[in-house]
């Protein structure tokens, strides 16, 4: 199978670290349960092109590099490599390739076919040139684990027959709690979850 995998909040715990890092900026004592948005920029900006700036600061720094991965990810995408076509599929966009591929070689080092990034027409970050949706349409990925709900509901629409899985890490998740969920999609709290989701697919395909 082909297996498409978000980089933050699914296997990086950007989401709580970036709070950490602009509370000590800025000053402030905001917690991740104040924010419904899954980049946290409601905590901090009235818009996501100001709060851009600082993510981009943020992913220069040695705190985005020493983040240590979200618990079980890197055990179970070692296991699924071994059997299975793994690809990044990201919202980040490639101006920012250097800093992510870092950070996905300490930890993940040869275990992916290929990292595909969003870019974007504009400077608001707001009008990609082409979607995850677009992206798993192209490399005919079979399954999807993602936290973004938005992003869950974009692949859905374009590509009906893939299996999505919506990565709410121990319930903690505020920005995807809407319902109903899309077709083919199943939420998820752990990376133990997601290894068993895939094991049932496996039998399937005996």
């Amino acid at each position: 199978m082909k297996i498409g995998i978000d980089i933050d909040n699914t296997i990086a715990p950007t989401f709580k670290t970036i709070i950490n890092y602009l509370n000590k900026k800025y000053s402030l004592k905001k917690k991740e349960v104040h924010s419904k948005k899954p980049s946290g920029y409601d905590l901090f900006h009235s818009d996501f092109n100001s709060f851009y700036n600082d993510w981009e600061e943020f992913l220069n720094t040695e705190k985005h590099l020493s983040m240590k991965p979200i618990k079980g990810s890197t055990r179970v995408i070692k296991k699924l490599s071994l059997k299975h076509q793994i690809y990044i599929i990201t919202a980040r966009n490639s101006k920012v390739k250097f800093q992510t591929i870092l950070w996905i070689d300490k930890h993940y080092k040869n275990k992916f076919e290929e990292i595909l990034f969003i870019d974007y027409k504009n400077t608001d970050k707001n009008e990609p040139i082409f979607t995850k949706g677009d992206l798993v349409n192209k490399f005919k990925i079979d399954v999807v684990i993602e936290d973004n709900l938005d992003e869950i509901k974009d692949i859905a629409s374009k590509n009906s027959k893939t299996k999505l899985f919506l990565f709410d890490k121990n319930n903690q998740y505020k920005w995807n709690k809407k319902r109903p969920l899309p077709k083919n999609t199943k939420k998820i709290e752990s990376w133990k979850d997601f290894e068993r989701e895939i094991e049932k697919l496996e039998n399937k395909s005996i």
